[in-house]
């Protein structure tokens, strides 16, 4: 199959092209530079805040850019994502499990959202400061929602109260509105 207007997602600008040549399919993706999601945890210098607003942006590029769901379980890896300094959220294409891609489904894509979750959340998680962020996070683990969309409409739920929590200081662990 050819790239053509016809049978690429308007909206999936990340595709740039695909061929068939000498015998094999090629398919070229824009490349993103920067800081990956994974390095930018490693520096651990994001707050709670910035660490919310990139989830948002992560779920925002996914609706954006409609792309199918083989190729947004792979971008769903911390090492995929980019993170610029405004915490825009971009997407690199490595492809580790190319056998697998045709299998995929939308639960495999928001198991590996989950995983993200509990990622960017580590300490608000483990020193449970947060009850909607646990909760959220206990929901993505069980599979609790149908889509990738109920997801997102959950999170954006839970977003604005774990905000203000954490601006009025009241995500430590311990609190009186913990217990």
């Amino acid at each position: 199959m050819v790239t053509t207007k016809q049978n690429v997602s308007l909206s999936f600008r990340d595709l740039h092209a695909s061929f068939n040549a000498d015998g094999k399919y090629y398919v070229i993706f824009n490349y993103a530079q920067g800081r990956t999601l994974q390095q930018a945890l490693e520096d651990g210098k994001f707050n709670l805040r910035e660490r919310l607003q990139i989830m948002k942006n992560i779920f925002a590029q996914i609706f954006l850019l409609n792309m199918p769901e083989c190729f947004l379980y792979e971008v769903l890896r911390k090492d995929n994502i980019v993170v610029d300094d405004d915490l825009g959220i971009r997407f690199n294409y490595y492809f580790t499990e190319v056998d697998y891609y045709w299998k995929v489904q939308e639960k495999d894509c928001m198991n590996r959202m989950a995983g993200l979750v509990y990622e960017l959340f580590a300490k608000e998680l483990e020193q449970k400061s947060s009850r909607e962020l646990m909760k959220y996070a206990r929901d993505m683990e069980e599979g609790r929602f149908a889509y990738l969309w109920d997801c997102y409409v959950a999170y954006d739920n839970i977003y604005e109260t774990v905000l203000t929590k954490s601006e009025q200081q009241e995500m430590k662990p311990g609190r009186i509105w913990w217990r």
